[in-house]
């Protein structure tokens, strides 16, 4: 009969020798991986990717990258510095799959680049698996986070596709990092886990990735009807939103809570359908009234460019407010005049300037803008302050100032100006122009481009469990 207390021993010897060779081949993996791991980073959050090749080619999710923020990234060197990117290019997105392409230019910082090496060999039911990533947690980017585990089942299908499950602790952050094999070979790519079980996330295969099968954005395929149901949601949330401003206040934490929540929503909505506009200025929308402006912006002006012939012109007011919310009164001024040349009648962007000319004590400017807004006012318009700015600016003009700006708004010399601008913008469209005023025109092409960055996934559970896709 064998010693119990030798046997005991010799199994925890064995487990030791185990846990002793996880503890190897995860520092030895660390170290071979890490100046292949990059983090995508900026106003909105981060997100995680893989180098491809030494110039600078990089896998990513597709959902990572769909916000129209500017972003930098950042490769690891492995000498307690990062090397920091800013030229990037999205080359292409996968047609079904959660995967994106993106490049950067390697002679940014002239150093080497060193690529992942990406498994050809699918993936087995308890193999032990590594996931290297860039986690966000309490507003801090945690760079370079390893954690282990298994793969705990191959050919999961969640709508329609086929991914990796694995129990490997993933977070917000990780999407996009490699799940790689105790070689440091790449098996996936970290793509989301389910809200409701903290140890079941899923990678994406790459063991057959084929990089030429990759489109722009526009062809990639939508799903309409999730991105109907996040959008529904989105609604649900923003009448949660509207219901505490009523009880709480426009400035209640719980209403930008909600507005938060309808936000993050929307954000789901355009990863399946992102190339409709009203997704992106919904998403501009809420971010306002969260005073999120500067994010608020790109996705104002990512629907622009997507739908610059927006017949309210409530996309180029919109962008105008946030600009001005930021103290860059010359590009604010410039997205309302590029709505008017558009939509001469957008009593709502006049108001708005007449309000922005008098507190500059702009007060010709002002006058203008009041009695064209009284002219065009809508049911919305509010009148009677539009009223009371003209007086005021009449009033504090005397001389030959006063008789130019009496003579300007004139309602007569108004509507005449206002046909001649509408005949001018109804021109433009049939030639297919897509903007109209100079300003403008260097606004959108210094701030505009393809869509770039992270956005966050995590969507409420609220009033059902949904799926929490890791990003950014």
């Amino acid at each position: 009969m064998r010693n119990p207390a030798l046997l005991m021993s010799g199994l925890l010897l064995c487990c030791c020798a185990i846990a002793h060779a996880d503890e190897e081949d995860a520092v030895r993996v660390f170290r071979q991986l890490r100046p292949a791991v990059v983090s995508l980073q900026n106003a909105e959050g981060s997100g995680t990717g893989i180098l491809l090749n030494a110039d600078g080619l990089i896998l990513t999710n597709a959902h990572v990258v769909t916000s129209p923020l500017p972003f930098t990234v950042k490769v690891d060197t492995g000498k307690d510095t990062d090397l920091t990117y800013k030229k990037m290019q999205i080359l292409g997105y996968h047609p079904q799959l959660d995967l994106a392409l993106v490049k950067i230019d390697p002679k940014e910082n002239h150093a080497p680049l060193m690529p992942a090496y990406l498994s050809h060999t699918k993936a087995e039911p308890g193999q032990r698996v590594f996931v290297i990533g860039n986690p966000g947690a309490g507003g801090m980017i945690l760079n370079h986070t390893i954690t282990s585990g298994m793969i705990s089942g191959v050919d999961r299908e969640v709508d329609g596709e086929k991914y990796y499950q694995t129990d490997a602790a993933i977070n917000p952050g990780n999407s996009g990092g490699p799940v790689c094999d105790r070689f440091g070979k790449v098996l996936g790519l970290v793509t989301f886990k389910f809200t409701d079980a903290d140890a079941t996330g899923f990678a994406i295969p790459l063991f057959n990735l084929d990089v030429k099968a990759f489109v722009p954005l526009t062809a990639r395929k939508a799903d309409p009807k999730r991105a109907s149901e996040m959008l529904k949601l989105a609604d649900h949330f923003g009448d949660l939103a509207d219901r505490a401003a009523k009880e709480k206040g426009l400035e209640s934490d719980e209403r930008k809570l909600y507005n938060t929540y309808s936000a993050i929503c929307y954000r789901e909505a355009l990863v399946d359908d992102s190339s409709d506009p009203a997704i992106y200025y919904n998403i501009g929308m809420l971010l306002r009234t969260i005073d999120e402006n500067e994010v608020a912006a790109g996705y104002l002006t990512r629907a622009i460019e997507l739908h610059p012939w927006d017949g309210s012109s409530n996309g180029y007011r919109e962008l105008g407010l946030v600009l001005v919310m930021q103290k860059k009164d010359e590009q604010g001024v410039a997205a309302w005049e590029e709505g008017i040349a558009k939509n001469p009648y957008a009593s709502k962007i006049w108001e708005d300037l007449a309000i922005f000319h008098q507190s500059h004590q702009q007060y010709p400017e002002a006058a203008t803008a009041a009695a064209t807004g009284i002219l065009v006012a809508e049911q919305d318009t509010r009148v009677s302050i539009l009223k009371g700015i003209e007086a005021d600016a009449m009033k504090r003009l005397n001389g030959d100032a006063a008789q130019i700006a009496e003579g300007q708004v004139q309602p007569k010399a108004i509507a005449v100006e206002l046909d001649k601008l509408l005949a001018d913008a109804n021109a433009a469209r049939r030639q297919h122009k897509l903007y109209l005023t100079a300003a403008f025109t260097t606004w959108i092409k210094a701030n505009g481009g393809p869509p770039v960055a992270g956005v966050e996934r995590t969507v409420p559970t609220d009033p059902q469990p949904r799926l929490k896709a890791l990003g950014p």
